[in-house]
């Protein structure tokens, strides 16, 4: 049953549970045509032992002491997001858009059809990246650990972007988890969450509120936008995973490969930790049988000022819902840097 995970305590499980379809999260691991394969040689450095640069300052002073937040309540511009998803709308109906905004220096908010649910596909990755740094809490080294590759037993598994590995290869946990977060790799997501265990994922998704619920099948609608974005602000501030995993975690995102969406609509000198996740379901022809979804979430370290921003779509073309998520971001952008260029409320993280 879909609502059921089924344990995968064999390499040779896997080739059946992606032919019957078994298993929650792996069906929405799935569901993707091949649209390019990316290639993965080296993960990024991640060196976090004296250096936080990502997660939220004011959880402890180390070498980012001296920064400075911007405190000052922003006004709302919500006026302007709706003028733009109306217009929208207009010319293309079926488009329906749920937006999530934080600003994570004090906590105001704007949301948007936020109680709507979708269909969470890839970003459902996060959670095993989770519970993989979480184990890594107690002992760094199960990062090391290297896994054969048996290109056999993957060769039932589509990929949105994903890595090229080589058969016969080994492949440690950390190049695992950089594979899957960056490239969005289906045959990563699959492996890590064989070694580490499914309980430990399902753990996870109850901690965040995104439970899989029973019977679902991988185009239900059951992730609301607040409560996915809990991730990345419960990253932002270390409060579920340790300061040096959360800035494991939150450095890898920023060094994702995707460019369109919210990276499109923010300048590239400002840096930006995010995950996409798409889904759409064909019929054995190619056929579009289920409406394509497109969700992008992520951290904009605006200088002084960073904030959660995320977006979740459904209907239209895959080239729409990618630039409604770039305008909407650009508009969020836009109406921060004016309301921060005009600010004079500064607080100083000093040294103690």
């Amino acid at each position: 049953m879909w609502g059921k995970r089924k344990n995968l305590n064999t390499a040779q499980t896997i080739i059946p549970v992606f032919a019957l379809g078994v298993g929650v999260l792996i069906g929405y691991l799935i569901f993707h045509k091949k649209e390019h394969q990316a290639t993965f040689t080296t993960p990024p450095a991640v060196n976090v032992e004296n250096s936080f640069t990502h997660i939220n300052p004011l959880s402890g002073c180390m070498d980012i002491c001296g920064k400075e937040f911007i405190m000052r309540e922003l006004h709302w511009f919500r006026h302007d997001l709706d003028t733009y998803i109306e217009k929208i709308k207009a010319k293309q109906s079926d488009i329906h858009v749920s937006y999530y905004f934080r600003d994570l220096t004090n906590g105001m908010w704007i949301g948007i059809n936020e109680k709507d649910e979708f269909s969470p596909a890839s970003l459902l990755k996060l959670p095993i990246m989770i519970a993989a740094y979480k184990e890594a809490e107690k002992d760094i080294g199960v990062l090391g650990v290297k896994i054969l590759y048996n290109a056999k037993e993957f060769s039932g598994v589509s990929e949105e972007a994903g890595v090229k590995k080589i058969d016969g290869e080994y492949y440690s946990i950390e190049e695992l988890i950089n594979q899957m977060v960056d490239y969005s790799d289906n045959a990563a997501a699959l492996i890590l969450m064989k070694y580490f265990g499914e309980d430990k994922v399902a753990a996870v998704e109850k901690a965040f509120n995104i439970s899989i619920p029973p019977n679902a099948t991988n185009t239900t609608n059951f992730v609301r936008i607040k409560d996915y974005a809990s991730i990345f602000r419960i990253l932002f501030n270390a409060s579920y995973l340790n300061k040096a995993m959360s800035e494991r975690a939150l450095t890898l995102l920023s060094h994702a490969s995707y460019k369109n969406g919210i990276r499109a609509g923010i300048p590239d000198s400002i840096e930006v930790a995010h995950k996409y996740g798409v889904r759409d379901v064909h019929d054995a022809s190619g056929k579009l049988v289920e409406g394509y979804q497109l969700h992008h979430f992520g951290i904009v370290y605006y200088p002084g000022k960073p904030f959660l921003i995320g977006i979740m779509t459904r209907g239209g073309t895959k080239e729409q819902k990618e630039q409604l998520v770039r305008d909407l971001t650009a508009i969020t952008f836009k109406n921060i840097d004016r309301q921060i260029k005009t600010s004079d409320t500064v607080l100083s993280i000093e040294n103690h």
